[in-house]
């Protein structure tokens, strides 16, 4: 029974790649709005004759997965801690610790180095 159920898993994955790469990213982009907008609205109740019902968000309105679709760019603040971070002066501090002395300097700089400095590496160390 499990081999079945593993089976019927690669095939359901399959057919969902399948149907996702024959929409455009655009495509997919909307209908993924269209579902933000639907589970905003799903905790109205619906009136039906005298009866209220919610709708079942058990049901659906998931974000589609698209791997084709572009990553978010990093924020300065981010990009900052990634490079504080890869520079190794951590090694063997607590991660919390550490945090609060990036957030530290993080705050010493002006508001034109942090976008300056950190917003272009943020742009060229896009994740993929």
């Amino acid at each position: 029974m499990t081999n079945i159920g593993k089976a019927n898993r690669i095939a359901n994955n399959e057919a969902f790649k399948t149907w996702v790469e024959s929409h455009t990213v655009e495509e997919i982009h909307k209908a993924n709005v269209a579902r933000r907008a639907l589970r905003r609205i799903s905790d109205q109740p619906i009136a039906e004759g005298r009866k209220q019902h919610y709708v079942d968000k058990s049901m659906g309105y998931r974000a589609i997965r698209d791997i084709r679709a572009p990553k978010k760019i990093d924020s300065p603040y981010i990009a900052y801690v990634r490079e504080r971070f890869s520079s190794g002066e951590f090694a063997g501090v607590a991660g919390p610790e550490a945090i609060r002395t990036i957030s530290t300097a993080w705050k010493q700089f002006s508001a034109e180095e942090k976008q300056v400095s950190f917003s272009s590496e943020s742009v060229a160390n896009r994740r993929n």
